[in-house]
C-alpha cells in the first residue's frame, strides 16, 4: 500500500493541473467584459511576445472569481502562451490584472459572474 500512495498523489496532481478542454476559453478580446455563471470554470489564455511570462497568480479585485491554476498552452504566433484557469465563485464583478515580468504589456479583464 505504501508504494501506491505516491502514485495516487501523482495522478491527482496531474489531473488537477491538466488542460481541461471543457472549460470555455474566454480570450477573444482582452480588456472587454467577460460574463460567466456561478460555479463555471473558465480559462483565459495569454501570449507573451518575446521573453518572460505572465506572473502567477494574477491580481483579482474581488472574491467573485478565484484563481485555480496556470498551465503552459500551445505556442502562439509571437511566442509562448499560458492558460490561466479560474472559478466563478459567486455573483459579483472582478477585475483580473495580469502582470508580465518582461516587456509584454499588463492586461486587465473584467469578469461579471451572474
Amino acid at each position: 500500500m505504501s508504494r501506491i500512495a505516491p502514485l495516487i498523489g501523482l495522478a491527482l496532481l496531474t489531473a488537477c493541473h491538466s488542460d481541461d478542454s471543457t472549460s470555455p476559453d474566454l480570450t477573444e478580446n482582452h480588456g472587454e467584459t467577460i460574463r460567466v455563471i456561478p460555479s463555471e470554470v473558465f480559462t483565459i489564455t495569454l501570449e507573451t511576445v518575446g521573453t518572460g511570462e505572465y506572473i502567477s497568480p494574477p491580481r483579482i479585485s474581488s472574491p467573485a472569481v478565484q484563481f485555480m491554476v496556470v498551465v503552459p498552452g500551445p505556442p502562439g504566433s509571437d511566442g509562448p502562451t499560458q492558460k490561466f484557469r479560474f472559478l466563478a465563485a459567486q455573483s459579483g464583478t472582478a477585475v483580473i490584472t495580469f502582470l508580465h515580468n518582461g516587456q509584454s504589456p499588463s492586461i486587465q479583464d473584467t469578469v461579471i459572474v451572474q
